[in-house]
C-alpha cells in the first residue's frame, strides 16, 4: 500500500506541476485589458471562429472561408488544417467572451506541450528531476514563446506541441516497443492535422536520422515495417485534412504563400537573445534564448572530453541545424525558389535545434550527473526560464504600435478587428492566366456600391446597385470541388460561374445576393475518419500506458 501511495502523489504532483506550469506560460500575456495579436493572430482566429461558429449552428464548415480576407471566399479552411485547432475552437463554441475562450486554447496548448514533452522526457530517462527539466526547456524558451505569442502562428504552435510524440515514436521503435507505431503515427499525424510545413521537415529529419542508422547498421526490417505502419496510421488521423488539400490543389490553380530562405544573422540574434526579445519582427534575429544557448555551449565542450553516448550525436545535429539557419551560407535560388523554400525563414528550423538539444541534454544528464547537484541545477534553470518567460510576455504585450500590423484585440472589438481584414487575401487565391483572377483591372470594375453586408458560417450576403439588366462580376471566387449556392434577390441562380468568378445578372435597382457554400460527403466522411482513428489512438495509448504504469513502480 505505501508503494502505490507514493505512486499516487508523485503523479498527482506531477501532475499539478505541469498545470501550474501551463497557467504560468499562459496567464502573463492576458494581464492587460487587450489581448495584442499579429497577422497570423488575426488570420488563424478568424478560421478558428468561423469553423466554431459554423458547429454551432449545426453546419459543418465548409473548406472556403466567407468571414476575413476581404470576403473572397478563399480556401484557408480547405487548406490550412484545422483538426489540431480543435483546442481553440471549441472553447469558443463554448464562452461569450472570446477572451477567455482564446485564453483557454491558450492554456491547453501549453499543457499538452509540457505533457508530450514530459512523455518523451519519461522515456529518455527515469530520473524526475532530469524528466521535468527537459519539459521546463521545451516548454519555456524563446522561439517557443515567439510562436505561441510573437508571432501568433498557431499551426507551428500546435504542430510544436506534438513534436514530442514524433520523436517519442521514434524511441519506442528503436527499442523495439510496438507502442511506437501508435505514438508516431499519432504525432505525425496531428502535425499534419496542425502544420504541413512542420509535417514535411519532421518527415525529411527522420529520413536524415534513418539513414545515419542504416550506415550505423542498426536499422533492421522490423524497424522499417513499424515505420510503414506509423505512416499509414498518420495517414488515417489525418485523412481529412489531406485529402481536403490535395482535392483543392488538384483541382484548382492556387496562389500559395512566397517561399524563401530568410536567414538568421547572428549579430541580430545574440542582440535579441540577450534582450530577451519574443517580437516577430525581425525573422532574421529569431533565438533559441539565452538559457538554452548556454546549455548547448556547455555540450558542445562535453563533446571534446572523454565522454561518450547517444548524446554527442543529437548535440552534432542540433548544432548542424543551427548553423544552417545562419547567414553565412550562400544558399542558391535554385534551393530558395524549390521545395527548401516553402519554410520561408530559416529560423523556423530552430524547433528542430531545440528537439535534438534537449534530448542530447536528457540522454547526457542520465548518464553523467554524479558530480551535478539535480535540485540546484534544476531549480536554478527552472527559475531562470520561468522569469525570462513571464518578464518576456509582459514585456511584448505592453509595448504598443511596435509594428504597423498589430491589433489590439478585446471583447468588444474581437469580432470586427477579425473579421474586416484584407491579411493574406491573396493566399490560395485562384490563378487564371498567370494572374490572380481579383487583379486590378478586374477589382476596377467591380461596382463602387458594392458591400458585404452580413456574413455568417458558410455564407455571406452582399449588395450592390445596378443601372441595367447586364450581368456583373463580383469578387468571389469559386473553388472547383466546393458545392456553391447562390441567391440573387431571394431567387436561385444556376449559372453563376464564370472562370470561377461569381457573375450574376442583377435587377436594375438595388440587388442583394447571397453565396453559401457546403460540404460533400467526403468531406463528412472524412472527417469522421480522423476523429475516430484519433480517438482509437489515444484509447490504445492510455491502455497501454496505465498496463506499464502498473509493471512500474513510478510515473
Amino acid at each position: 500500500m505505501k508503494l502505490k501511495n507514493i505512486q499516487r502523489y508523485r503523479t498527482a504532483w506531477i501532475a499539478l506541476f505541469l498545470i501550474f506550469c501551463a497557467v504560468l506560460a499562459t496567464y502573463p500575456s492576458f494581464l492587460n485589458s487587450y489581448f495584442k495579436i499579429t497577422m497570423d493572430g488575426q488570420i488563424h482566429l478568424v478560421r478558428f471562429e468561423e469553423i466554431a461558429r459554423a458547429f454551432k449552428s449545426g453546419t459543418f464548415p465548409s473548406l472556403v472561408n466567407f468571414m476575413g480576407f476581404d470576403h473572397w471566399g478563399n480556401a484557408f479552411t480547405g487548406m490550412y488544417p484545422w483538426i489540431s485547432g480543435l483546442v481553440f475552437i471549441i472553447p469558443q463554441m463554448i464562452f461569450s467572451n472570446p477572451i477567455y475562450a482564446i485564453m483557454l486554447g491558450y492554456f491547453f496548448v501549453n499543457l499538452f506541450t509540457l505533457i508530450n514533452a514530459y512523455l518523451l522526457t519519461r522515456e529518455l530517462t527515469e530520473k524526475l528531476c532530469w524528466r521535468l527539466l527537459g519539459v521546463i526547456l521545451y516548454q519555456y524558451n524563446t522561439y517557443h514563446l515567439c510562436i505561441l505569442y510573437g508571432r501568433d502562428a498557431l499551426g507551428e504552435a500546435l504542430a510544436y506541441m506534438f513534436l514530442p510524440l514524433v520523436f517519442l515514436g521514434c524511441f519506442q521503435i528503436w527499442k523495439n516497443k510496438k507502442t511506437g507505431i501508435l505514438t508516431l503515427g499519432l504525432g505525425m499525424g496531428m502535425i499534419i492535422n496542425a502544420h504541413l510545413i512542420t509535417m514535411a521537415y519532421s518527415c525529411f529529419f527522420l529520413g536524415i536520422i534513418e539513414v545515419v542508422r542504416f550506415f550505423q547498421k542498426k536499422i533492421t526490417l522490423k524497424e522499417i515495417v513499424r515505420f510503414i505502419f506509423a505512416a499509414v496510421t498518420a495517414g488515417l488521423i489525418s485523412c481529412f485534412s489531406l485529402i481536403n488539400v490535395v482535392v483543392l490543389m488538384r483541382s484548382n490553380k492556387l496562389i500559395t504563400p512566397g517561399k524563401g530562405l530568410l536567414p538568421i544573422i547572428p549579430s541580430e540574434m545574440f542582440d535579441s537573445m540577450l534582450n530577451n526579445n519574443i517580437s516577430d519582427n525581425f525573422p532574421s534575429s529569431w533565438n533559441i534564448g539565452i538559457i538554452l544557448f548556454g546549455i548547448l555551449l556547455f555540450l558542445t565542450f562535453q563533446l571534446f572530453t572523454k565522454k561518450t553516448g547517444s548524446w554527442k550525436s543529437w548535440v552534432l545535429g542540433s548544432w548542424i541545424v543551427f548553423i544552417s539557419t545562419f547567414s553565412w551560407i550562400p544558399y542558391s535560388d535554385r534551393i530558395i525558389c524549390g521545395r527548401f523554400g516553402n519554410i520561408q525563414f530559416l529560423g523556423r528550423l530552430d524547433t528542430w535545434v531545440i528537439v535534438f538539444l534537449i534530448i542530447g541534454a536528457i540522454l547526457y544528464l542520465n548518464d553523467y550527473d554524479q558530480t551535478i547537484s539535480k535540485k540546484t541545477t534544476f531549480s536554478v534553470i527552472t527559475i531562470f526560464m520561468l522569469v525570462t518567460c513571464i518578464f518576456g510576455c509582459v514585456k511584448y504585450q505592453k509595448i504598443k504600435n511596435d509594428n504597423p500590423i498589430r491589433y489590439y484585440i478585446t471583447q468588444k472589438n474581437y469580432f470586427d478587428t477579425i473579421n474586416n481584414n484584407g491579411n493574406s487575401h491573396t493566399d490560395y487565391g485562384i490563378v487564371k492566366k498567370r494572374d490572380f483572377v481579383f487583379n486590378r483591372e478586374f477589382l476596377d470594375k467591380v461596382p463602387q456600391s458594392f458591400k458585404v453586408t452580413e456574413t455568417r458560417p458558410n455564407s455571406l450576403t452582399l449588395t450592390f446597385n445596378s443601372n441595367n439588366n447586364n450581368k456583373v462580376s463580383l469578387p468571389f471566387m469559386l473553388y472547383n470541388g466546393v458545392n456553391y449556392r447562390i441567391e440573387v434577390n431571394g431567387k436561385n441562380v444556376n449559372n453563376f460561374n464564370s472562370d470561377q468568378i461569381v457573375k450574376v445578372r442583377p435587377a436594375i435597382g438595388k440587388n442583394i445576393v447571397t453565396i453559401s457554400a457546403s460540404a460533400n460527403t467526403v468531406n463528412k466522411f472524412t472527417f469522421a475518419l480522423s476523429i475516430i482513428s484519433i480517438s482509437v489512438v489515444i484509447v490504445l495509448l492510455v491502455s497501454d500506458f496505465i498496463k506499464s504504469r502498473r509493471k512500474s513502480r513510478f510515473l
